[in-house]
């Protein structure tokens, strides 16, 4: 598995809007489970770093048992969506190799989608620093974290969210490469 000396293999940040709540959420276990309020449920519960009172609070009951991401042998994430709603992701591995479109794709509820590949995100780093300056126009792309909303999408491939900090309730997925 993929670790740092620390154990964390990615944390976790919650945003509603542009803005983040909470602080950073480390994993260390090789799966995590994120939910709105679960009770019996361990990982991050969203609800316990969000006041109820808060805009994104009705897409937030939407999420119930929420999402698993799961890191196997193979040094590939996982998302489950244990959810009854879908959830939408950006992640640099569900793009062509040379793409650097803001697309987020549907996960329909009880479906799971390979999300992240340490391999392949350290081939597309190389292959960023080696032809930088080419790239450089395109704005800011990152490797090593991987975006998912509920609920809403977002992106150039019809919602009409164009940008993902226009969703409620959206999570970012920062890997420790």
């Amino acid at each position: 598995m993929t670790r740092s000396r620390s154990g964390v293999w990615c944390s976790l940040a919650y945003w509603e809007y542009r803005e983040r709540v909470g602080r950073l959420f480390p994993v260390i276990n090789p799966y995590v489970n994120i939910f709105d309020n679960a009770p019996k449920s361990d990982g991050f519960c969203l609800a316990a770093v969000s006041p109820p009172h808060s805009q994104s609070f009705k897409v937030r009951k939407c999420i119930g048992r929420g999402v698993t991401l799961a890191l196997d042998e193979s040094r590939v994430v996982w998302l489950y969506n244990r959810s009854d709603c879908p959830v939408f992701v950006n992640s640099p591995v569900l793009e062509p190799l040379f793409s650097r479109a803001q697309l987020a794709h549907k996960v329909q509820p009880g479906c799971c989608a390979k999300v992240y590949d340490f391999a392949m995100a350290e081939q597309l780093r190389r292959i960023e620093r080696a032809e930088s300056s080419d790239w450089g126009a395109v704005g800011r792309y990152d490797a090593a974290s991987v975006r998912l909303s509920f609920v809403k999408g977002w992106g150039a491939n019809g919602y009409r969210r164009q940008c993902i900090t226009t969703c409620p309730c959206w999570l970012e997925v920062l890997f420790n490469t």
